[in-house]
């Protein structure tokens, strides 16, 4: 399991990860899609109706942020900018997974 700062067990304030679970409980939250045009598949999505929701920097050095489709889809849309890191960042998510025994499923992965 990947945890991080928006982590909804942690988060007092408001959070899209609590927001969603005090709003429709645990289950589906988000799907994600790579771009290397951050911005303008942001507005080309802001353009057909979907809003921002949230949006932050990222240890890979790009952004991410989640659109909210108002019901179109059954959860967020993550956008998350490719760049020469991500390939990187996602290796050691895949590599903690083929190595993990069983036991603490939390890993930092930064």
């Amino acid at each position: 399991m990947y945890r991080d700062a928006s982590d909804a067990n942690k988060s007092s304030g408001p959070s899209v990860y609590k927001e969603t679970i005090d709003a429709t409980g645990y289950g589906f939250h988000h799907f994600g899609k790579a771009t290397k045009d951050y911005d303008g598949e942001r507005k080309a999505y802001e353009a057909l109706g979907y809003e921002l929701a949230f949006e932050a920097k990222v240890p890979s050095g790009g952004r991410v942020g989640y659109l909210d489709s108002k019901g179109e889809l059954p959860g967020f849309l993550e956008l998350i900018e490719d760049t020469p890191g991500l390939d990187d960042m996602f290796t050691r998510f895949y590599q903690a997974s083929i190595a993990w025994d069983g036991e603490d499923p939390v890993r930092s992965m930064i």
